[in-house]
């Protein structure tokens, strides 16, 4: 008999994928580790994440506790995590040829912020902020280090959907150089993602079916004031915007855990010749912000996996953390190895 709920667990692997050999190819990252980075914020779970894929040397991160640091301990046990007050006596002290990574949403975190960078005098900073949090003169006033020889300085709006996201999630970027000749510039016009859309589907589960059980109420002529509101196609049980999976997806970034758990889509199923009405899944929303691979959660209670996504969503988007740290490292790192040197022998 065909389960049409698909896996009984979201984790669970489907029997094509048990007896699949994943294999992890390994890039080249010799080198690499000479580009040091130093994570900022309890809102910045999301950099830690992009910085330990490229493959940098993580110095430190910093925040004052909370649940952030236990995942930090759960996913990277490697990594120091340190208060405030330490962190600002770590050396050394203006000269320190790394990269600053964080997320601010408040004038306290950005004035922590500025400590920390006054004490250190980071070669590179890289500043995110969703933009909904904070205006763009406040950004601007925040993120505006000139008096501490920050002269380079580019700042960007990023689109989620222009980065080959699937939301319509916006945040503001600064990066900013001291003691180089030259700003570090994120090189939009070259990016090409934009080019090719995506829609939500593409990152929500065809095998799952409806759900089932229960009786749910919708209506394709009313709309909900509130989050999602403009993306909307209509109502699920009278209080809840329903999404259609052929256009892009809510910023979820701004949506309360409450809403997250409610979620609802009409949604392509390999069970059904037209779109099924259902939640979206925990793993679902981690794919929606570019997490995707239940492989990696496997094991982890749904607390966990909740605790996962709700740090992850108070950084950008993975999409536009890689291209903006990727981008920014490889930068630094050609400026800090020595270029390499091809010898070419012919042979007569």
């Amino acid at each position: 008999m065909i389960n049409n709920l698909g896996p009984v667990t979201e984790t669970d692997l489907l029997p094509g994928e048990m007896v699949a050999v994943r294999t992890r190819r390994v890039l080249s990252r010799k080198g690499r580790c000479v580009v040091r980075v130093r994570v900022f914020g309890k809102q910045s779970l999301g950099w830690l994440d992009t910085a330990m894929l490229w493959g940098a040397c993580v110095e430190m991160f910093v925040c004052q506790g909370g649940n952030v640091k236990h995942l930090i301990e759960q996913l990277y046990h490697d990594v120091h995590i340190a208060p405030l007050a330490e962190a600002l006596e770590v050396p050394p002290h203006r000269s320190w040829d790394g990269v600053l990574l964080a997320t601010i949403g408040n004038q306290t975190e950005g004035d922590h912020l500025e400590a920390l960078i006054k004490k250190w005098r980071p070669l590179v900073v890289v500043i995110a902020s969703h933009h909904q949090c904070i205006s763009r003169a406040t950004f601007d006033k925040l993120t505006d280090y000139g008096e501490l020889g920050y002269d380079h300085a580019q700042k960007y709006v990023c689109w989620h959907n222009q980065f080959g996201g699937v939301t319509v999630s916006g945040w503001r970027m600064c990066i900013t150089t001291t003691r180089l000749n030259e700003s570090l510039n994120l090189s939009l016009d070259r990016m090409t993602a934009s080019l090719y859309s995506r829609y939500l589907q593409t990152a929500l589960d065809d095998t799952i079916g409806p759900d089932t059980g229960v009786h749910h109420w919708f209506d394709m002529n009313k709309r909900v004031k509130g989050f999602g509101d403009k993306l909307a196609v209509g109502v699920v049980n009278k209080n809840r915007p329903l999404f259609d999976s052929g256009g892009l997806g809510p910023d979820i970034a701004v949506a309360s855990s409450e809403e997250l758990q409610e979620l609802w889509v009409l949604a392509a199923s390999v069970f059904s010749k037209n779109k099924i009405l259902r939640r979206i899944t925990k793993l679902e929303l981690l794919a929606i912000w570019d997490y995707a691979g239940k492989i990696w959660y496997k094991g982890m209670s749904n607390s966990e996996i909740k605790s996962i996504i709700d740090q992850r969503i108070l950084s950008p988007p993975a999409k536009i953390l890689t291209a903006v740290c990727f981008n920014t490292f490889q930068q630094l790192l050609e400026r800090m190895l020595p270029a390499t040197v091809h010898v070419v022998t012919s042979v007569k």
